[in-house]
């Protein structure tokens, strides 16, 4: 129990009390009665997943002199997930608006392959809980040199060696070399850097099935769409929808050579906004829905009002996706990340030639078969 100056000048027991945000009429007799109050950030997010400002005005004004500490859950501390960028960029603003006493996460896993359990098991008795490894931070970790390579958005394979803490960091190609944690005797070998995300410009029907494919494939997904009808109909799993304008929206989104941004809107207003920032920026794919048709216009358009360079526009996928008669949403979806996942380990597919009726039929691969195996 903590200790709290007491009126005679000696120390007294303190109260320290904890608040997740509801119910909110406690607020007031918590500020009134607690020497401490634990807040949890976890329950200061909001519907869009940014912290929720109302509650950050209640605490202000409820308690503006009330000594806080933070306790989360969200780090999921135990897990052998990836952190979750989310919660860490919450922590940055909860972080920013009142400095705490302290602040300390919950030992225990909440998150299983990016679902939040809504609960906090201990650690499991697992092989992969046995070999989670703390390393105390020392002169030989390396962490500045670590965090100035990622702060220049460089991807960078650590390797620590377990008997005395020894590191040491090798530069990755920017794209391609695979991301892996793995504990090979005495060594524990980890990736850090930039997390493969996909910037979707639209909110309608087909982002929604890119969104959900796109996620599976270990991306972190963002939709922007300034249009109020279609963003209040979205809603996809763990997909961050932003209001923006889609300029602004590639700008903030700082892409780089992990990041991919595609424009599904059919409005030239809207797409074209978002090509102009992503084709002179570093991602590595931007593509872009419209019949060629449409596309020849695109690239004049650019050219001619916006100054863009034939090499720029030569970068743009447009129609985007690969070209394998896709009709409906879900399988233009499948030809969009078809064609993402080939950029993305450096191969560039050629446009598929058209099969003559019936040279795709059962009886015709059977032939193909028996020729083969005959």
């Amino acid at each position: 129990m903590p200790l709290a100056p007491s009126a005679g000048g000696g120390l007294r027991p303190a109260l320290g009390v904890s608040w997740e945000g509801r119910p909110a009429a406690l607020l007031p007799t918590l500020a009134a009665r607690a020497d401490v109050i634990e807040v949890v950030p976890d329950a200061l997010r909001g519907p869009d997943g940014e912290v929720n400002r109302t509650l950050l005005d209640e605490l202000d004004r409820e308690a503006p002199d009330v000594p806080l500490t933070y306790h989360g859950i969200g780090l999921s501390i135990g897990s052998v997930d990836a952190w979750n960028d989310d919660y860490l960029r919450l922590l940055d603003q909860v972080l920013a608006w009142r400095e705490p006493l302290w602040h300390s996460e919950h030992l225990g896993f909440t998150h299983v392959d990016g679902a939040f359990l809504g609960t906090m098991p201990a650690l499991p008795t697992t092989q992969e809980s046995l070999e989670l490894v703390i390393e105390p931070i020392g002169d030989d970790s390396a962490i500045c040199e670590l965090l100035t390579r990622l702060d220049a958005g460089a991807r960078v394979r650590r390797t620590l060696r377990l008997t005395d803490g020894h590191v040491l960091l090798a530069a990755l190609d920017a794209a391609h070399d695979a991301d892996i944690v793995q504990l090979q005797g005495d060594l524990l070998v980890t990736t850090h850097g930039p997390h493969w995300r996909l910037l979707v410009i639209g909110a309608g029907q087909m982002t929604r099935y890119l969104a959900e494919m796109a996620a599976a494939l270990d991306y972190q997904v963002t939709v922007c769409d300034p249009r109020a009808e279609y963003a209040a109909e979205f809603a996809v799993g763990a997909t961050r929808l932003v209001r923006s304008m889609p300029d602004d929206a590639v700008i903030d989104f700082l892409p780089d050579a992990h990041t991919a941004v595609i424009a599904l809107t059919h409005d030239p207003k809207l797409d074209d906004l978002a090509l102009l920032e992503a084709l002179r920026s570093n991602a590595f794919y931007v593509g872009a829905i419209g019949s060629r048709a449409n596309q020849a216009k695109r690239r004049e358009r650019l050219a001619t009002h916006f100054d863009m360079t034939p090499e720029e526009l030569d970068r743009l996928h447009g129609p985007v996706g690969l070209k394998n008669g896709a009709r409906t949403p879900p399988e233009i979806a499948v030809a969009i990340l078809a064609e993402l996942t080939a950029a993305r380990y450096g191969y560039r597919i050629p446009e598929p030639v058209r099969m003559q009726p019936g040279h795709a039929t059962g009886g015709s691969l059977s032939r193909s078969l028996s020729s083969v195996i005959g």
